[in-house]
């Protein structure tokens, strides 16, 4: 950001700025995209949505999916699609290395009681 919002006050000084994919706090998550508390539940609405769409449209209605790719699918499936990548999320990996939502805490995505 060239010009970040800036407050002077007391002695200390209070800067916004915008950080491009990375997060320069560790507490954000690396990637600060669609890593924070909203991603998940905004993939839900989405799902909802597409699912709605199909109610109206049928199966009939195709759309790009992946984008760019030029694969054409009815609605409902790119809706079945991002359930199963978001299940992926917390189940255990095929690399044996745990869950991958849950990879940065170690027990929680490799112990076995962990279900």
């Amino acid at each position: 950001l060239k010009r970040p919002c800036v407050l002077d006050c007391d002695g200390q000084r209070y800067e916004i700025g915008y950080e491009a994919a990375e997060s320069s706090v560790r507490i954000m998550g690396g990637n600060s995209n669609w890593r924070g508390p909203i991603w998940f539940p905004m993939n839900y609405l989405i799902i909802e949505s597409l699912q709605k769409f199909h109610q109206y449209y049928g199966s009939d209605y195709h759309i790009e999916c992946p984008t760019g790719s030029g694969n054409k699918m009815p609605i409902l499936e790119i809706a079945d699609e991002i359930s199963k990548r978001l299940v992926k999320l917390f189940e255990p990996s095929p690399d044996g290395k745990g869950r991958p939502a849950l990879r940065v805490h170690e027990k929680m995505a490799t112990d076995p009681h962990f279900r």
